[in-house]
Formats: C-alpha cells, structure tokens, sequence
C-alpha cells in the first residue's frame, strides 16, 4: 500500500525529522489501524517524545520481569505478544523496563522494546535483585548503604535482615561489575527464544538502542 510515509520517503532524497513525524502521525491518524486510532494518547505529548527521540529516552531496566510487563515491552506489548509462538510465550522472557511515561508514549507503535541484562531465575544474582533492587536505579541506590552497612558490622554486627542485604549489595555489585555492557549469555538466550521468526525489537545494550530482526530461517 502506498501509505503517507512510503510517499514521502520515495519523493524525497533527504527527509527532514519534522517531516518524518508528519508523515507517521499521517499514518497513526489513518483508517488502516481501526479503531485504534482513537486510544492514541494526547498528541502534543506524543509528537514532543517522537521529536525527542533523536537524542535518546530514559529507560530504568528491570533485573526481574513483574508476570505483568509494561506495555512497552515485548511480553506485556498485546500487539507485539499475539505475533508470538505459543511455544515461545511459554519460555523465559527477554528483559523489560519499569513502566514509565515515555514507556506508555513508546507503546504506542507496537514494537517491543527488550534487553538481555539479565540472570538466570535459580542464580545467586537474580534473587539479590529479587529480594533488593528489581531495576536498575535501585542497583544504583542500593549501593549508598554498603559502607553504612559494614561500619557497623565492624562496630557491632548486624541482624540477619541487614546482613542478608550487605550480601546482596555485594551479589549485585559482582554482577554489574561481569556483566558491564549489559547483556548476559543468558539474556541473550531469553532474548532469541522470545522473538518469533521475522519479528522486529529495539534492543537496549550499552546505554543505546539498536533495532534487532530475527531471520526466519537461521
């Protein structure tokens, strides 16, 4: 179909990022997505994240997936998981985001957004992170209470609670500190498994975002 993006990208050698968004939100506005096209959030709001999103987005990754995702993601995108393989739903997820704003204003379009900075569910690291720091700010504030912690272990120990979480800290630490540019050989295992043949994700790794596609025959 010639939709109003095809259009303009075939009567122009060079597109200008407005007339990009134009041509999208031509495209979200039309009859070819159906009745959706009247649960698109406030527009002012959607076309200033799409103007921003040339810079980058803020994201806040999650180390332990909620059963229910953000809608942003790939498990919890309905549109996104319905292309799925029963199979494939059955089987360990790819990372998600805490559910944010700009997480909302992303799910608009329908495409998972994944990262595979994950462990796996019986390893030390993912319960610390279940039992301390579920996303990646609260690895980073977590951190804050390590030298308070092991001062008073040193002065007068400490009960069990707080030891569990100065071990934690240190659990999480070891595992920031593997795995730096975040993603892990099991992230990447949950990563292939919960992508259908031909489907297209953005992945965040390494504080950037890159669109993925798994080819359908390898």
């Amino acid at each position: 179909l010639d939709t109003p993006l095809i259009e303009t990208l075939r009567t122009r050698e060079q597109v200008s990022l407005g007339l990009l968004l134009d041509a999208v939100f031509d495209e979200l506005m039309s009859g070819r997505r159906g009745d959706t096209a009247n649960q698109l959030p406030d527009v002012s709001e959607l076309y200033a994240f799409l103007l921003a999103l040339h810079t980058g987005m803020n994201v806040n990754p999650r180390f332990v997936t909620p059963a229910s995702t953000p809608r942003g993601s790939l498990d919890g995108n309905p549109a996104a998981f319905n292309s799925v393989h029963p199979m494939h739903r059955a089987q360990r997820k790819a990372g998600a985001f805490e559910e944010t704003k700009e997480m909302r204003l992303y799910a608009t379009f329908n495409i998972p957004l994944i990262h595979g900075w994950t462990a796996p569910a019986d390893s030390p690291a993912y319960e610390a992170f279940l039992r301390s720091a579920q996303t990646f700010e609260d690895a980073q504030n977590i951190q804050f209470l390590e030298s308070e912690l092991e001062d008073k272990l040193r002065s007068e120990g400490l009960p069990p609670q707080e030891q569990q979480m100065l071990q934690d800290i240190q659990t999480i630490k070891a595992f920031l500190h593997s795995w730096p540019t975040q993603l892990t050989d099991y992230g990447l295992q949950t990563i292939s498994e919960s992508l259908a043949p031909g489907q297209f994700a953005i992945l965040f790794r390494n504080d950037h975002f890159s669109t993925i596609y798994k080819e359908p025959k390898h």
